[in-house]
């Protein structure tokens, strides 16, 4: 390695090397600077922020907030503070799984329908002991753990999509009987269906899901799961999702059936990686005359032989 005691920057020379703890506190005794380059030192350290020493403080500058990576701890309080699960806590104590570039935590899911309100009970009882939830009247949903312990996979994940600024998950919560998509010819019935994943040129996702959050309860109830348990697969479903297409880069149309079986696609890996629905389920159609479907019949349970509903698609 040359030294940079010139100020020029070889192809083959390395400038710093710095690594760290999850928290950010730098790692000691290897990879230090020479003495000559402390007062040119590189500012932007742990997650790309400046790193101020000034009075020996080595706070980081979040832009919303200060950060000592010392504590694990937010030196100020969140401006979202009151859609926040702990004010001063960094990450939710869990810098592996989530991230706060910004120093304040956004709140981005989004219900929307003529069954907006139901949904969002559904939402609510689903994790009615671990999280409080809060819904605007754009639609909004906002989540507060409440008290200090640890939450389910199902709370966990819906809470860090509440918090996640970069995936904006889109429900479409309405009792019509087929899903609307513009994007594809295909014609379904609206039970749960992931209906596609939009990347943006900064890296940010849109997601969209389908529900009918009657259906999805009299799921649950059919097979004495929690109630809410369905409506909450679909929103983190969604949400994983949209961290999938993060990942890769690039979104995708609704779910096919191709995709219920391909183990790479994103609707696979988000719908196997998130609390299951209250159980599976079968459907039957009754014709008309003309070979019109007029009626969908649904049935769930081990031998998928217990009916819970039917749906009239004549409306």
């Amino acid at each position: 390695m040359e030294n940079a005691k010139d100020s020029v920057i070889q192809v083959t020379e390395i400038i710093e090397e710095n690594n760290y703890y999850p928290f950010g506190l730098k790692h000691k005794g290897y990879n230090e600077l020479p003495d000559y380059s402390v007062t040119n030192k590189y500012k932007y350290a742990y997650g790309g922020k400046e790193l101020n020493s000034e009075l020996g403080l080595e706070l980081y500058d979040f832009g919303a907030r200060n950060y000592d990576a010392a504590i694990g701890r937010w030196l100020n309080v969140d401006p979202l503070a009151e859609n926040t699960i702990m004010s001063y806590q960094y990450s939710n104590n869990n810098p592996i799984r989530f991230a706060d570039p910004s120093g304040m935590i956004g709140e981005d899911v989004i219900i929307k329908g003529n069954m907006a309100q139901e949904a969002f009970n559904s939402l609510q009882n689903s994790v009615s002991s671990e999280l409080e939830l809060k819904m605007s009247k754009s639609g909004k949903v906002t989540a507060k753990q409440i008290g200090e312990g640890q939450l389910s996979q199902g709370a966990t994940d819906l809470l860090a999509a509440t918090k996640d600024k970069s995936v904006t998950v889109n429900v479409d919560a309405d009792n019509s009987p087929y899903n609307i998509d513009k994007t594809t010819p295909i014609k379904s019935i609206r039970i749960g269906s992931f209906m596609g994943s939009f990347y943006n040129e900064d890296g940010t996702v849109n997601t969209r899901q389908s529900i009918q959050p009657e259906i999805l309860d009299k799921l649950d109830i059919a097979n004495n799961k929690t109630p809410g348990q369905s409506v909450l697969h679909e929103v983190t479903e969604s949400y994983k999702a949209g961290k999938i297409t993060q990942e890769q880069g690039y979104g995708v149309n609704r779910v096919i059936l191709q995709d219920m079986y391909d183990r790479n696609s994103i609707y696979y890996r988000a719908h196997n990686g998130v609390t299951p629905a209250g159980g599976g389920l079968r459907t039957d159609y009754i014709f008309d005359s003309n070979s019109k479907p007029i009626k969908a019949i649904l049935y769930t349970g081990e031998k998928g032989n217990v009916k819970f509903h039917e749906i009239d698609l004549t409306k």
